[in-house]
This record gives C-alpha cells, structure tokens and sequence, in this order.
C-alpha cells in the first residue's frame, strides 16, 4: 500500500501539485518503517531520491521537509483519501 501512495506522490509531483506529493511521500515513508517494508530496490530508491531533489528544487529544502514531516503524522487510510481525492 506505501508503494501505491508513492506513485501517487510521483504523478502529483509530475501535476506541479508539490505540497501534495511531499505530504504523501511523507506518509508513504512512514507506513514503510512502521511496516518494516523499506524498499531495496534500486531503482524505487533512486526514483525517491530524484522526487526528493525536484521537491527541494520547487519548494525549498525547508519547506520540503515541513511538509514531509506533516505528511509522517498522517495515517495510511488519510494518505490513501488524500490520494485519491480529485485534484482542481
């Protein structure tokens, strides 16, 4: 399910909708060390690293990381309704 949120993240980060995809990359990351299901997959983690560089770019380091960090106190079920919740 964290997998699902993160290409979530990816295609609200691909819409410009950068706050979105950092709050949902952040609970993403989240359910995944609460569900010891971290990734090693090369090139999942390389996806997430380019995410969170483009992220850096358009917001800011700082801002980046509140917004990731609001996104960590979010439940799975309210990142999975924040995902799939229609975009204006």
């Amino acid at each position: 399910m964290a997998h699902q949120v993160e290409c979530f993240a990816y295609i609200a980060l691909a819409g410009g909708q950068y706050e979105r995809s950092a709050r949902l990359l952040g609970a993403a990351g989240k359910a995944r060390e609460e569900m010891n299901s971290l990734s090693t997959a090369k090139h999942e983690i390389d996806e997430l690293e380019q995410a969170m560089e483009r992220l850096a770019e358009a917001m800011g380091v700082e801002e980046r990381e509140r917004v990731v960090a609001a996104g960590r106190l979010m439940s799975l079920d309210d990142a999975v309704t924040l995902a799939l919740e229609a975009t204006e």
